[in-house]
Protein backbone atom coordinates (compact mmCIF):
# COMPACT_ATOMS: atom_id res chain seq x y z
CA UNK A 1 0.00 0.00 0.00
CA UNK A 2 3.16 2.91 -0.28
CA UNK A 3 6.41 2.93 -2.29
CA UNK A 4 9.41 3.56 0.08
CA UNK A 5 12.52 5.14 -1.33
CA UNK A 6 15.71 5.70 0.56
CA UNK A 7 18.23 7.57 -1.79
CA UNK A 8 21.28 6.86 0.21
CA UNK A 9 21.32 3.46 0.26
CA UNK A 10 19.96 3.45 -3.41
CA UNK A 11 16.38 1.48 -2.97
CA UNK A 12 12.86 1.97 -3.93
CA UNK A 13 10.63 -0.45 -2.28
CA UNK A 14 7.05 -1.40 -1.98
CA UNK A 15 5.46 -2.02 1.06
CA UNK A 16 3.06 -4.90 2.72
CA UNK A 17 0.83 -4.62 5.60
CA UNK A 18 1.45 -7.27 7.74
CA UNK A 19 5.12 -8.59 9.07
CA UNK A 20 4.50 -12.79 8.67
CA UNK A 21 6.87 -14.89 7.12
CA UNK A 22 5.19 -15.11 3.89
CA UNK A 23 4.58 -11.06 3.93
CA UNK A 24 8.20 -10.42 4.78
CA UNK A 25 9.00 -12.46 1.53
CA UNK A 26 7.82 -10.09 -0.92
CA UNK A 27 9.09 -6.82 0.54
CA UNK A 28 8.79 -4.79 3.65
CA UNK A 29 5.98 -5.34 5.86
CA UNK A 30 4.24 -2.42 7.97
CA UNK A 31 3.46 -3.47 11.97
CA UNK A 32 -0.49 -3.47 11.72
CA UNK A 33 -0.77 -2.45 14.91
CA UNK A 34 1.54 0.79 14.25
CA UNK A 35 0.20 3.65 12.34
CA UNK A 36 -0.07 4.38 9.15
CA UNK A 37 3.50 6.38 7.22
CA UNK A 38 2.27 10.30 7.50
CA UNK A 39 -0.12 9.95 10.78
CA UNK A 40 1.21 11.19 14.27
CA UNK A 41 2.73 7.79 16.17
CA UNK A 42 5.37 6.00 14.99
CA UNK A 43 4.84 3.85 11.97
CA UNK A 44 7.06 0.82 12.19
CA UNK A 45 8.12 -1.25 8.64
CA UNK A 46 10.65 -4.40 8.90
CA UNK A 47 12.43 -6.03 6.42
CA UNK A 48 15.07 -8.83 5.60
CA UNK A 49 18.51 -8.01 5.48
CA UNK A 50 20.36 -10.43 2.71
CA UNK A 51 17.27 -12.99 1.99
CA UNK A 52 14.57 -12.22 -0.18
CA UNK A 53 16.04 -9.13 -1.74
CA UNK A 54 17.63 -8.31 0.82
CA UNK A 55 15.29 -4.46 0.59
CA UNK A 56 17.50 -3.56 4.63
CA UNK A 57 20.92 -4.87 3.19
CA UNK A 58 22.26 -1.31 3.73
CA UNK A 59 20.66 -0.27 6.59
CA UNK A 60 23.24 0.42 8.49
CA UNK A 61 24.49 3.34 6.36
CA UNK A 62 22.26 5.74 7.11
CA UNK A 63 23.07 8.63 9.34
CA UNK A 64 21.36 11.33 10.72
CA UNK A 65 19.90 13.76 8.00
CA UNK A 66 19.21 11.41 5.49
CA UNK A 67 15.84 11.38 4.20
CA UNK A 68 13.32 8.35 4.22
CA UNK A 69 10.89 9.00 1.27
CA UNK A 70 7.31 7.27 2.14
CA UNK A 71 4.33 7.30 -0.59
CA UNK A 72 0.80 6.23 -0.13
CA UNK A 73 -1.24 4.37 -2.44
CA UNK A 74 -3.67 7.79 -2.86
CA UNK A 75 -0.39 9.20 -3.74
CA UNK A 76 0.13 11.30 -0.38
CA UNK A 77 3.83 11.64 0.10
CA UNK A 78 5.86 12.15 3.22
CA UNK A 79 9.40 12.50 4.19
CA UNK A 80 10.96 11.57 7.12
CA UNK A 81 14.22 12.56 8.11
CA UNK A 82 16.67 10.34 10.23
CA UNK A 83 17.46 10.68 13.62
CA UNK A 84 19.04 7.83 15.00
CA UNK A 85 19.95 4.07 15.13
CA UNK A 86 20.02 1.50 17.89
CA UNK A 87 20.63 -1.68 18.19
CA UNK A 88 18.27 -3.68 20.38
CA UNK A 89 17.31 -7.45 21.36
CA UNK A 90 14.46 -9.20 20.00
CA UNK A 91 12.53 -8.82 22.22
CA UNK A 92 12.60 -4.95 22.76
CA UNK A 93 9.70 -4.16 20.88
CA UNK A 94 9.24 -1.38 22.39
CA UNK A 95 11.32 0.11 19.41
CA UNK A 96 8.08 0.45 17.33
CA UNK A 97 6.07 1.72 20.01
CA UNK A 98 4.81 5.21 19.60
CA UNK A 99 6.29 7.14 22.81
CA UNK A 100 5.15 10.89 21.86
CA UNK A 101 1.43 10.85 19.95
CA UNK A 102 1.90 14.39 18.88
CA UNK A 103 5.15 13.95 16.64
CA UNK A 104 4.45 11.72 13.11
CA UNK A 105 7.64 9.50 13.39
CA UNK A 106 9.09 6.48 10.62
CA UNK A 107 11.10 3.46 12.53
CA UNK A 108 12.43 0.52 9.75
CA UNK A 109 13.95 -2.79 11.66
CA UNK A 110 15.69 -5.30 10.83
CA UNK A 111 18.44 -8.21 11.64
CA UNK A 112 21.90 -7.29 12.85
CA UNK A 113 24.77 -8.31 12.74
CA UNK A 114 24.02 -9.61 8.90
CA UNK A 115 23.43 -13.28 8.32
CA UNK A 116 22.74 -13.80 11.96
CA UNK A 117 19.41 -13.05 14.04
CA UNK A 118 20.91 -12.65 17.18
CA UNK A 119 20.28 -8.66 17.52
CA UNK A 120 17.41 -6.21 15.62
CA UNK A 121 18.82 -2.79 14.12
CA UNK A 122 15.88 -0.14 14.30
CA UNK A 123 16.51 3.00 12.49
CA UNK A 124 14.05 5.77 13.57
CA UNK A 125 13.12 9.03 12.00
CA UNK A 126 10.93 12.23 12.05
CA UNK A 127 8.74 13.48 9.50
CA UNK A 128 9.56 16.79 7.71
CA UNK A 129 6.33 18.66 7.45
CA UNK A 130 8.02 20.85 4.92
CA UNK A 131 8.72 18.26 2.53
CA UNK A 132 5.44 16.30 3.50
CA UNK A 133 1.64 15.91 2.67
CA UNK A 134 -0.71 16.98 5.72
CA UNK A 135 -0.03 14.67 9.16
CA UNK A 136 -3.60 12.57 9.68
CA UNK A 137 -4.51 10.78 12.99
CA UNK A 138 -3.82 7.52 13.49
CA UNK A 139 -5.49 4.34 11.73
CA UNK A 140 -4.94 0.72 12.27
CA UNK A 141 -5.56 -2.09 10.39
CA UNK A 142 -6.06 -5.76 11.50
CA UNK A 143 -5.41 -8.71 9.01
CA UNK A 144 -7.65 -11.49 8.62
CA UNK A 145 -5.49 -14.96 10.08
CA UNK A 146 -4.05 -16.79 6.97
CA UNK A 147 -5.50 -19.73 5.66
CA UNK A 148 -4.21 -22.37 4.02
CA UNK A 149 -5.44 -23.10 0.10
CA UNK A 150 -6.51 -26.68 0.26
CA UNK A 151 -4.53 -27.50 -3.19
CA UNK A 152 -1.22 -26.00 -2.06
CA UNK A 153 -0.32 -26.00 1.79
CA UNK A 154 2.47 -23.13 0.91
CA UNK A 155 0.20 -20.62 -0.43
CA UNK A 156 -1.54 -18.81 2.50
CA UNK A 157 -4.92 -17.20 1.50
CA UNK A 158 -5.11 -13.74 3.34
CA UNK A 159 -8.59 -10.78 3.13
CA UNK A 160 -8.13 -7.74 2.46
CA UNK A 161 -6.97 -5.48 5.85
CA UNK A 162 -9.84 -4.20 8.00
CA UNK A 163 -9.24 -0.58 8.87
CA UNK A 164 -10.19 1.26 12.28
CA UNK A 165 -9.65 4.28 12.90
CA UNK A 166 -8.51 5.28 16.48
CA UNK A 167 -11.68 7.61 18.46
CA UNK A 168 -9.06 10.72 18.91
CA UNK A 169 -10.45 14.01 19.20
CA UNK A 170 -9.09 15.99 16.10
CA UNK A 171 -9.64 19.36 17.84
CA UNK A 172 -6.47 18.28 20.34
CA UNK A 173 -3.87 16.57 18.06
CA UNK A 174 -1.50 19.04 16.45
CA UNK A 175 0.68 17.94 13.32
CA UNK A 176 4.37 18.73 13.81
CA UNK A 177 4.22 21.58 12.14
CA UNK A 178 1.41 23.02 14.31
CA UNK A 179 -1.92 22.89 12.34
CA UNK A 180 -4.96 20.44 12.87
CA UNK A 181 -4.38 17.38 10.89
CA UNK A 182 -7.36 16.63 8.68
CA UNK A 183 -8.62 13.14 7.19
CA UNK A 184 -10.65 12.46 4.23
CA UNK A 185 -12.71 9.20 4.80
CA UNK A 186 -13.59 9.34 0.65
CA UNK A 187 -8.92 9.09 0.67
CA UNK A 188 -8.44 5.36 1.68
CA UNK A 189 -5.16 4.52 1.90
CA UNK A 190 -5.22 0.65 1.79
CA UNK A 191 -7.82 -1.63 0.96
CA UNK A 192 -11.11 -1.76 2.97
CA UNK A 193 -13.27 -4.72 3.96
CA UNK A 194 -16.28 -4.34 5.91
CA UNK A 195 -16.34 -1.38 8.51
CA UNK A 196 -15.06 -2.62 12.00
CA UNK A 197 -16.20 -0.45 14.99
CA UNK A 198 -13.46 2.10 16.24
CA UNK A 199 -10.76 0.45 18.47
CA UNK A 200 -7.60 1.25 20.12
CA UNK A 201 -4.54 -0.30 18.53
CA UNK A 202 -2.67 -2.33 21.62
CA UNK A 203 -1.21 -0.40 24.47
CA UNK A 204 1.83 -2.71 24.74
CA UNK A 205 3.72 -3.79 22.26
CA UNK A 206 5.36 -6.43 24.18
CA UNK A 207 3.09 -9.28 22.70
CA UNK A 208 3.92 -8.18 19.03
CA UNK A 209 4.91 -10.77 16.89
CA UNK A 210 8.62 -10.66 16.06
CA UNK A 211 9.09 -10.81 12.18
CA UNK A 212 12.41 -12.50 12.43
CA UNK A 213 11.80 -14.86 14.53
CA UNK A 214 11.68 -18.23 13.03
CA UNK A 215 14.99 -20.26 12.65
CA UNK A 216 16.41 -23.03 10.86
CA UNK A 217 14.35 -25.21 8.73
CA UNK A 218 11.40 -23.64 9.99
CA UNK A 219 9.88 -24.37 6.50
CA UNK A 220 9.77 -27.78 7.05
CA UNK A 221 7.66 -28.47 3.01
CA UNK A 222 11.04 -27.20 1.74
CA UNK A 223 12.63 -30.96 1.89
CA UNK A 224 10.32 -32.62 -0.86
CA UNK A 225 11.11 -29.53 -3.22
CA UNK A 226 15.22 -30.02 -2.37
CA UNK A 227 15.03 -33.55 -2.74
CA UNK A 228 13.10 -33.40 -6.07
CA UNK A 229 15.67 -30.90 -7.44
CA UNK A 230 18.77 -32.60 -6.14
CA UNK A 231 17.74 -35.99 -7.46
CA UNK A 232 17.29 -33.23 -11.82
CA UNK A 233 20.54 -32.45 -10.94
CA UNK A 234 21.83 -35.75 -10.89
CA UNK A 235 20.24 -36.39 -13.56
CA UNK A 236 21.49 -34.01 -15.58
CA UNK A 237 24.91 -34.44 -14.73
CA UNK A 238 24.58 -38.48 -15.43
CA UNK A 239 22.85 -37.39 -18.72
CA UNK A 240 25.98 -34.74 -19.49
CA UNK A 241 28.16 -37.60 -19.11
CA UNK A 242 26.74 -40.12 -21.46
CA UNK A 243 26.89 -37.88 -23.85
CA UNK A 244 30.52 -36.66 -23.81
CA UNK A 245 31.97 -40.22 -23.72
CA UNK A 246 29.14 -41.17 -26.58
CA UNK A 247 30.59 -37.85 -28.81
CA UNK A 248 34.46 -38.46 -27.33
CA UNK A 249 33.91 -34.52 -26.21
CA UNK A 250 32.77 -33.09 -23.15
CA UNK A 251 32.16 -29.51 -24.51
CA UNK A 252 29.39 -31.07 -26.36
CA UNK A 253 27.80 -32.63 -23.20
CA UNK A 254 28.07 -29.58 -21.23
CA UNK A 255 26.70 -27.03 -24.18
CA UNK A 256 23.64 -29.55 -24.22
CA UNK A 257 23.44 -29.44 -20.84
CA UNK A 258 24.12 -26.76 -19.12
CA UNK A 259 21.13 -24.60 -19.71
CA UNK A 260 18.57 -27.32 -17.90
CA UNK A 261 21.59 -27.33 -14.90
CA UNK A 262 21.44 -23.71 -14.24
CA UNK A 263 17.54 -24.16 -14.27
CA UNK A 264 17.36 -26.79 -11.76
CA UNK A 265 20.32 -25.38 -9.77
CA UNK A 266 18.18 -22.19 -9.67
CA UNK A 267 15.00 -23.65 -7.88
CA UNK A 268 17.63 -26.20 -5.55
CA UNK A 269 18.84 -23.02 -3.98
CA UNK A 270 15.91 -21.64 -4.13
CA UNK A 271 14.36 -24.45 -2.10
CA UNK A 272 17.06 -24.82 0.31
CA UNK A 273 16.80 -20.69 0.72
CA UNK A 274 13.25 -21.76 2.08
CA UNK A 275 15.15 -23.42 5.00
CA UNK A 276 17.19 -20.38 6.58
CA UNK A 277 15.86 -18.00 9.48
CA UNK A 278 13.63 -15.42 8.09
CA UNK A 279 15.76 -12.98 9.66
CA UNK A 280 19.32 -13.84 7.67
Amino acid sequence: FARLEIPKIGKELYVLPGVDVSDLKKGPGHYPDTPLPGQLGNAAIAGHRTTWGEPFADLDQLAPGDEIIVTMANGERYVYDVTFTEIVTPADSWVIATTDPDVAMLTLTTCHPKYTTKQRMAVHSVLNPEKSAAVGVPTYYELEPAEVAPDNPDVAVVDDPVVTVAPINSDEVTSPAGSVPSVSSSDPVVSLAEPAEPAEPAADTADTADAFARGWFHDRAAFPQIALWALGLIAIAIFCRKISRRTRHDTIGIVITIAPFVVALYFFYQNVNRLLPPGL
